[in-house]
């Protein structure tokens, strides 16, 4: 992915969770955001944070929820912030599920971004720095020379799972068949790197439960 995608609008057309947040403050102004740690590893850098949206101040279970998580080793922002922006797209998603500002889907424009970020430094780590030129001696033939298509990242698999679980709980025959319907694959093993992305997106905006 190009790295001038996050600087040409290219997702305009998502909304900011400071737009929501304020859109819900507009409609209900009694109303109240709480977030919740649900699990938190320093060593690991992981969290997982769970956000409540209630609309009035007397309400005793909240409209809707949210729930993300984040790891500290996934982007050059989590390596200092991975507990702000686990809080900030948990609420962004419990108040997309309170049906704010969804204009393409449930993902803010935060979570698009962040995503392609996540590629073009996954991308960055696996291409080298200074490659050399090839001898004209030694270069290979023309149909050993193409490179084969990036697989899957372990991250990328890892959050796929955590979708499929949700949507198929302990069910791995089913989870399978979900993962066939969607991309044509039985195996998360077998998803190449852009197929992964374009999975991860469609599972954030159109979540199959």
């Amino acid at each position: 992915m190009p790295q001038t995608s996050l600087k040409t609008g290219a997702f305009q057309d998502y909304v900011t969770v400071a737009e929501r947040i304020e859109k819900f403050y507009e409609r209900y102004p009694d109303g109240r955001i709480i977030t919740h740690i649900i699990e938190h590893d320093p060593e690991r850098g992981f969290i997982l944070m769970r956000a409540e949206v209630y609309r009035n101040a007397d309400d005793a279970l909240p409209a809707a929820t949210g729930h993300a998580y984040e790891l500290k080793t996934e982007g050059y922002i989590q390596r200092t912030s991975y507990i702000e922006v686990c809080e900030t797209s948990s609420v962004g998603r419990a108040l997309a599920m309170a049906g704010f500002e969804v204009r393409r889907g449930i993902a803010s424009r935060e979570e698009m971004e962040k995503m392609a970020r996540f590629s073009q430094e996954k991308t960055a780590k696996r291409e080298p720095a200074s490659p050399a030129p090839a001898s004209p001696k030694k270069q290979p033939p023309a149909e050993k020379a193409a490179t084969p298509d990036l697989l899957a990242t372990d991250e990328q698999k890892a959050e796929i799972l955590k979708y499929l679980e949700k949507a198929r709980p302990n069910d791995r025959k089913s989870q399978r068949a979900m993962l066939m319907d969607l991309t044509g694959k039985q195996s998360r093993d077998n998803l190449t790197h852009e197929e992964a992305i374009k999975l991860l997106v469609r599972l954030k905006d159109e979540p199959p439960w």
